[in-house]
Formats: structure tokens, C-alpha cells, sequence
């Protein structure tokens, strides 16, 4: 009994188009500590972005609710963070208590961007 082997080029083509289907980072996982000084310290540059953008609206950390984080193959990282923040007294929400969700992405180098702040 014989059996027939794929064609070369088939295989090849199988191969791209199944790369093509992979996100372009690995998967999100759950960050293990989310009160870690370093997860602190990208979600009080976020809420800075924030308040220099906003200057009529300055708010302050409260706490970092928890969140992901994704390796990409380049070697950097970008993170989810659900952060909630409080208004100051010259705030347009001055004790409201407000949820964000803020992604940013650090490179490899320390350099971090804030990529959104939002509700």
C-alpha cells in the first residue's frame, strides 16, 4: 500500500499561515503580586501621565487592584493594570473612588510608555 507524501510548498504554506494566526505576544498572565513596588511604581506613572495631561483633573493612587502582564519576544513587556484612584480637592471627582484600566508597555531598557488610561 502506498501513501502519498505532501507536497513541499504545502507544508510550507500550512506553516505561514499558521504564523500568521499567532497573536504578536505570548498570552497575558496574571500578575503574581500586585501590590510588588515595581507594579506600583508603573501604575503611579500612569496616574502621573494622567494628572500632566489633565491638569484640571489631578487624582491620586489608591491601590493597584491587580492585573496582567504579556512577554513579548523582543524582550519587553506590557502590563494591564486595573488601578483605582481617588480625586484630590481640586479634582473634578474629589472623593470619588474611580477604576482605570491602564496599559502600558516597558522595554527591555526600563523605558515605559503609557499606551491608555481609561475608565
Amino acid at each position: 500500500m502506498m501513501t502519498k507524501k505532501p507536497a513541499p510548498f504545502l507544508l510550507v504554506a500550512i506553516a505561514v499561515v499558521a504564523k500568521a494566526a499567532e497573536p504578536a505576544g505570548g498570552e497575558w498572565l496574571p500578575l503574581q503580586d500586585p501590590k510588588a513596588k515595581h507594579v506600583k511604581d508603573m501604575a503611579e506613572f500612569a496616574v502621573s501621565v494622567h494628572n500632566d495631561k489633565y491638569l484640571n483633573d489631578p487624582l491620586d493612587l489608591y491601590r493597584v487592584d491587580g492585573g496582567e502582564y504579556q512577554k513579548l519576544s523582543d524582550g519587553s513587556t506590557n502590563y494591564r493594570l486595573r488601578v483605582v484612584t481617588v480625586g484630590d480637592e481640586s479634582s473634578l471627582h474629589p472623593s470619588g473612588i474611580q477604576n482605570w484600566t491602564a496599559i502600558l508597555h516597558e522595554m527591555p531598557s526600563g523605558e515605559v510608555q503609557l499606551v491608555s488610561f481609561e475608565h
